[in-house]
């Protein structure tokens, strides 16, 4: 007999290493960073998956972003920097 096994959307997303992009992607992104106050060294990314945008913001803005999640299966997915951007 053969079982199946349900999974959620969000842990399905996190095993593949996949992240929701942001409305608008990383157009969206960049717009938002050439707005950004220079005198914030930090940002927030609320519910930031895998925590790909939350490194690309992090590089775009020049400045530390902490990510948060409800999800322990994407916090568990996310990865260095180094992994995602080829950076060291």
């Amino acid at each position: 007999m053969t079982r199946v096994q349900s999974f959620s959307y969000v842990e399905i997303m996190a095993s593949l290493d996949e992240a929701n992009a942001p409305p608008g992607g990383d157009r969206a992104l960049a717009a938002l960073v050439s707005r950004w106050p220079r005198r914030l060294r930090s940002g927030l990314d609320v519910g930031c998956n895998t925590g790909a945008y939350s490194y690309i913001l992090a590089d775009l803005a020049d400045v530390a972003v902490i990510g948060v999640d409800i999800s322990s299966a994407m916090i568990a997915a996310a990865r260095p920097p180094s992994a995602i951007t080829g950076l060291g």
